[in-house]
């Protein structure tokens, strides 16, 4: 996943990639998940994953909420 995460931004920019866990769809759903990421507790693992590839703290929170929650503030408005 971090793979995918880093060849993204590597086509659009950091200010474009943010995750956004909605595990309900998990069990609703036949479609596979990324092992580790079944449920929102393998969520740190992500995380200090994003870290050991050397992205920044400030990086990694427009990753987990940032980019998501400014796209999403535009979008209501």
């Amino acid at each position: 996943m971090v793979d995918n995460i880093e060849y993204i931004i590597g086509l659009t920019g950091i200010e474009h990639v943010g995750l956004g866990p909605d595990f309900i769809e998990y069990f609703l759903t036949d479609i596979p998940y990324v092992k580790g990421l079944e449920t929102p507790v393998g969520f740190p693992l992500l995380i200090k994953t994003l870290e050991k590839r050397v992205f920044s703290k400030s990086d990694i929170k427009k990753i987990t909420f940032d980019n998501f929650a400014r796209v999403f503030l535009q979008v209501l408005q």
